[in-house]
């Protein structure tokens, strides 16, 4: 890591400063300084997240703050108030306006966050009927595949029986959801997409509790009645064929008077609705196989590209089926795995299956086109080489080979990243619940928080010129080297303090900046627990006294990174101040939105 130094010629002297300020500076951490603020398990006061009219946030974080929960939640009508205030402020189109727009640039973190915004504008009781037909109107291009649909029904219904206890499907709603089937093949050139409504049909089966099966039902989709203008669309019969499997089976399609009709015309073995058919036929016929047809099952795989989804269980146990799958398997599902193919043996040195892994995984065409995240390969080389899995009840043996191809994977992905060109102080607490390998992160159960601490900081030192280390307790920070070649073992034991302390000061990162002078700190970024129930000052006002301290010296202001790794619920940082993000636990999306913020990115609403 590479430290621009001390700063000393600057005219500011930061202890006048603190002097002057001490009466506003020196509120004890016991004391509240906010109505936003509750008290943590040591007693001090720290901020809860609350939510702001602030819509843009909401779509990026699922929150209407600079704050963002990893792990799955439940959102309910209250999280998203700032969505119903624009309602209600005769904004209901620009909603929907910015709802597309994020999705169709890939701008939230989470792709629910916009489909329950979305149901919002389309089943509130307190959405007007212009919003709500925009809404409806941009649905198939918000819900791009059947997993997206499924929530979106789901949601919808939500909305609905909190609000009216009814299940909210109306006529509307259900020309909508019936619209949705449609769209897609409502042009003759998308025929790539009937084939994503075939490959999604066999391959998730259930999402959210949802099936096509049951959509479909609740819709009353009726094509020829109800869309008489697609039955001249050479795609109708295939769809029309889709539906009747999903809603009553492939015998009932198979014997129905209109695929009979179908077959009989001049020049169905050409057809869409013939390519559909024989497709169905091959994935019903692998998931008939035998457990002696591997052979049989595995030209299958490699004929029709299926994925481990539309395998019947009892063969994922098998050497030759992962080697067919391995062909076509997607870079990630591939990362995911790679314990699995060692385990099976699919993985041994001089072999096929070695061979089209190492082709993948340090691709750099690959990587890039797919903005493959370095974190995913940090993960996968982590687990990987430790040749277990998290519960240790399934063990592999790792190749040297596979190893050294994941880390050229992590430095190709590294390019994926942009880096932020800021100095930024990286601040680690090593209390006891920090450096105890047994406390897992909130969001990423696979992993220590020193381990995600350690994959951070690696991040960090490997793409930013300028950045430096700092590891703090209750009453001391200690700088810590962290060289670009260390290894996360190294660096987890950099982070690890000779004698924990139960809770940490989480002002001393800011205070120590003062007090050394380094008025030229971009972002500080302070990973804790929250558990801070040292020092005289609250962490959000010692970072208020240091923009103020350097703000005569800066151009722009500093900014302030808290990720409590492990709570869901509170946070150091003041919700209020937009120069300060708030992250609950840890997950891949984490070194992403800490990268997003810092750099002010305008198109995640940073600047």
């Amino acid at each position: 890591m590479v430290d621009r130094g001390n700063e000393g010629d600057m005219e500011v002297d930061e202890r006048e400063f603190l002097a002057s300020r001490e009466g506003a500076c020196s509120e004890d951490q016991g004391t509240s300084i906010s109505k936003g603020q509750v008290r943590n398990v040591a007693d001090k006061f720290v901020f809860l997240q609350g939510p702001e009219t602030k819509f843009a946030h909401f779509l990026r974080f699922g929150h209407s703050t600079n704050a963002y929960s990893s792990g799955s939640r439940d959102l309910e009508t209250k999280d998203a108030e700032c969505v119903l205030e624009l309602i209600r402020n005769g904004k209901g189109l620009r909603v929907v306006e910015m709802i597309k727009g994020f999705s169709e640039e890939h701008l939230a973190y989470k792709q629910d966050y916009i489909i329950y915004a979305l149901a919002i504008c389309c089943r509130s009781s307190e959405t007007d009927a212009s919003t709500k037909r925009a809404g409806y109107d941009v649905l198939s291009q918000v819900c791009k595949i059947p997993t997206h649909l499924f929530k979106f029904v789901d949601y919808c219904q939500k909305i609905s029986i909190e609000q009216s206890s009814k299940s909210g499907w109306g006529r509307t709603h259900r020309k909508a959801i019936s619209n949705w089937y449609i769209k897609h093949a409502d042009v003759e050139d998308h025929l790539t997409l009937m084939a994503y409504h075939l490959y999604h049909l066999t391959k998730y089966r259930r999402r959210k509790g949802w099936t096509h099966r049951d959509v479909i039902r609740k819709s009353h989709l009726k094509i020829d009645k109800d869309f008489p203008r697609f039955v001249n669309n050479k795609l109708y019969p295939a769809l029309k064929y889709l539906v009747m499997v999903a809603v009553k089976g492939k015998e009932f399609a198979d014997s129905n008077d209109f695929t009979i009709e179908q077959q009989g015309l001049r020049g169905f073995k050409s057809s869409v609705l013939a390519k559909v058919i024989t497709y169905i036929e091959q994935v019903k016929e692998a998931r008939k196989k035998s457990h002696e047809d591997i052979e049989g099952l595995c030209r299958l795989i490699s004929k029709h590209r299926f994925v481990r989804e539309q395998i019947p269980t009892h063969f994922l146990n098998h050497k030759d089926v992962w080697i067919a799958l391995s062909r076509h398997m997607p870079m990630t599902a591939m990362l995911r795995n790679l314990g699995k193919m060692s385990r099976l043996e699919c993985l041994t040195e001089g072999s096929f299956g070695e061979q089209l892994v190492l082709s993948k995984i340090q691709n750099e065409e690959l990587i890039i086109s797919r903005k493959i995240h370095p974190m995913t390969f940090m993960v996968a080389l982590n687990q990987y080489q430790e040749e277990k899995s998290g519960n240790g009840k399934k063990e592999w043996p790792a190749l040297e080979s596979v190893i050294n191809a994941l880390k050229v994977g992590f430095e190709i992905s590294l390019k994926c990243i942009p880096p932020t060109n800021k100095h930024i102080l990286l601040s680690f607490g090593a209390t006891e619940s920090m450096v105890d390998d047994s406390k897992k992160c909130i969001g990423m159960p696979s992993l220590s928080v020193s381990e995600a601490a350690a994959f951070l900081i690696k991040l960090t030192a490997k793409r930013e010129e300028s950045c430096e280390l700092l590891v703090f307790s209750s009453n001391d920070c200690h700088p810590r080297s962290v060289e670009v070649d260390d290894s996360e073992e190294e660096i987890i034991h950099k982070l690890k303090m000779s004698d924990p302390s139960p809770t940490s000061d989480v002002s001393l990162p800011i205070k120590y900046a003062l007090e050394k002078r380094k008025y030229d700190i971009d972002a500080f970024v302070i990973l804790t627990d929250s558990n801070t129930s040292s020092g005289s000052v609250h962490p959000s006002k010692a970072f208020k006294s240091y923009c103020e301290t350097v703000k005569p010296v800066r151009e722009t202001d500093p900014q302030l990174v808290v990720c409590d790794m492990l709570s869901s619920s509170v946070t150091i940082g003041d919700p209020t101040d937009v120069n300060t993000l708030n992250i609950s636990g840890f997950d891949y999306n984490v070194p992403r939105i800490i990268n997003d913020f810092i750099r002010g990115d305008s198109r995640f609403g940073f600047s």
